[in-house]
């Protein structure tokens, strides 16, 4: 605490509110410091509850909602009136017509509009859910690359003190011999590499930590180890099911078309309209009224929606159309989804995993610090030893996205995710 700060705080004793601005202030810096997420699981749920997208996720589904409240509404009665008033041979007259009319609607209009908002709901719902499987995969993707640029971070940092050490001992020499002026110049070179491949690292560093802190709504350290992936074996997931995102919108979209169709058959019937209907005549020292029924109702001759209802056929033929042809394509698109899972994740177990690794490039530098390995031994090590890890950690994401997708094809990215989370 600032010492200027603790007389004037001490001087304000008799302020309550002071007081505890003192007391509590300490606190909350501290909080803030050690504000920490060490889990993917942490993150995850952070970023579900926060996430700008799938914040609104709730409003955009009343939205939906809100459309057959609307295409349930019946049609509002109507009133007709018209009064004329005059003269005639010197004496007023007056004559007034009126009616109530309700609107009856012919050929389950009301049911057909209600299952076109309906099946609209459900293709805003589909988009709705694919979008939220698509922002979480994505931050899924972000967060492990994040925990992979940290520890390549580390490793290259490491490596750059190792290089700089090496090339002041170098320099301590006053004469240089051809091999060892070659041995600086390799060296400082190397120490070149790391310094941009550093700042690449840096870079993508901080932007995927301001966006996972922007996604999670949490201003937080963001601290998880990057332990390596595990993943279930290919042949243990059933894709017989399976169905792309695009797919199943394209599946609801096809019967979206197929209530317009019933709509616009429904559109060939006439609405009627009825109900009472009175006229009143004054004039002439006679009053007559009359009561009755008033009938209104379009006569289908000339036409009976004979375009719309060609024009919906046609388009649900078109879409059946294209869902027979993207079933065959939305088959081969999984399969080689599972294809690609299945290459990746034999390659991994293939390649030492990210803690062997990391030995290895510890047990490298350490021999070359004891001098047991010569520098160009040390530099071809490294280098080959971090292209691997990179090499490693692009196969590790790439195995991660298309098992995500497999799942999110299967209804089951959630569970997924969980697994995923616990590792």
């Amino acid at each position: 605490m600032n010492s200027l700060f603790v007389p004037v705080c001490f001087s304000w004793i008799s302020s309550l509110a002071f007081t505890l601005i003192c007391a509590l202030a300490p606190f909350s810096s501290a909080q803030a410091e050690f504000c920490e997420i060490t889990s993917e699981n942490e993150i995850l749920k952070k970023i579900k509850e926060s996430h700008p997208e799938l914040r609104i996720k709730g409003s955009q589904l009343q939205v939906l909602e809100a459309g057959i409240d609307q295409a349930s509404q019946v049609p509002n009665p109507q009133v007709n009136f018209t009064t004329n008033h005059g003269d005639r041979n010197g004496f007023g007259s007056s004559e007034t017509t009126g009616s109530l009319q309700y609107v009856f609607e012919m050929g389950r209009k009301q049911s057909s509009r209600i299952g076109v908002a309906e099946s609209q709901q459900k293709l805003g719902e589909i988009k709705l859910n694919n979008n939220s499987d698509q922002i979480l995969i994505d931050a899924t993707l972000k967060i492990a690359r994040h925990s992979q640029v940290s520890t390549m971070l580390s490793l290259y940092k490491e490596s750059l003190d190792v290089f700089k050490q090496v090339r002041t001992s170098l320099r301590k020499n006053k004469q240089l011999s051809p091999e060892q002026q070659v041995q600086e110049d390799i060296v400082d070179m190397e120490v070149s590499k790391h310094r941009i491949r550093i700042s690449k690292l840096h870079s993508e560093f901080a932007y995927l930590n301001r966006l996972l802190q922007f996604y999670s709504g949490q201003d937080c350290k963001i601290s998880i180890k990057d332990d390596g992936l595990n993943f279930p074996k290919p042949k243990s997931i059933n894709v017989d099911a399976a169905k792309t995102p695009a797919f199943r919108e394209l599946e609801w979209e096809s019967k979206l078309t197929g209530q317009k169709l019933s709509l616009a058959k429904s559109d060939s019937y006439p609405d009627i309209k009825i109900g009472p209907s009175m006229q009143l005549e004054r004039g002439m020292g006679q009053d007559v009224d009359r009561f009755g029924v008033s009938l209104t109702m379009e006569l289908p001759i000339l036409n009976r929606n004979q375009g719309g209802r060609a024009l919906a056929m046609r388009r649900q033929s078109l879409a059946e159309a294209r869902v027979k042809f993207n079933r065959t394509e939305n088959d081969i698109e999984i399969q080689a989804l599972l294809e690609t899972y299945k290459t990746a994740f034999e390659t991994l177990n293939l390649v030492p995993r990210k803690a062997e690794l990391l030995k290895k490039h510890h047990r490298i530098e350490k021999f070359f610090l004891r001098g047991l390995i010569s520098i160009s031994t040390m530099v071809d090590g490294h280098d080959e030893l971090l292209n691997l890890m990179e090499e490693r950690d692009k196969h590790e994401l790439l195995a991660l996205e298309t098992f995500l997708k497999i799942n999110q094809a299967r209804n089951e990215l959630d569970s997924a995710l969980m697994v995923w989370g616990q590792k």
